[in-house]
């Protein structure tokens, strides 16, 4: 199984919302990291409607799970490219 593309929280938000530049991703395998998931779900006054047109589309997705080797490699490359 061939990933097209990693997704973040606001290309799915505006993919939700009708995004017309965004058409093309949904022929696509598109992975999200839990976060995410967590993000998409969590959001304060999300309605039956939305959780499920949310989980529709997650249902859709590989979902990258947390795990230490990403944590730690996330923090090392984050040390290495950027300042604060």
């Amino acid at each position: 199984m061939k990933i097209d593309f990693l997704a973040d929280t606001n290309i799915l938000i505006n993919l939700l919302e009708g995004d017309k530049r965004l058409l093309s991703y949904t022929e696509k395998l598109l992975a999200i990291s839990f976060v995410t998931e967590i993000e998409l779900l969590g959001k304060p006054g999300i309605t039956s409607s939305q959780l499920k047109t949310c989980k529709a589309l997650l249902s859709d997705c590989i979902i990258i799970p947390y795990s230490n080797d990403i944590k730690e490699l996330a923090i090392s490359i984050k040390q290495k490219n950027f300042t604060c």
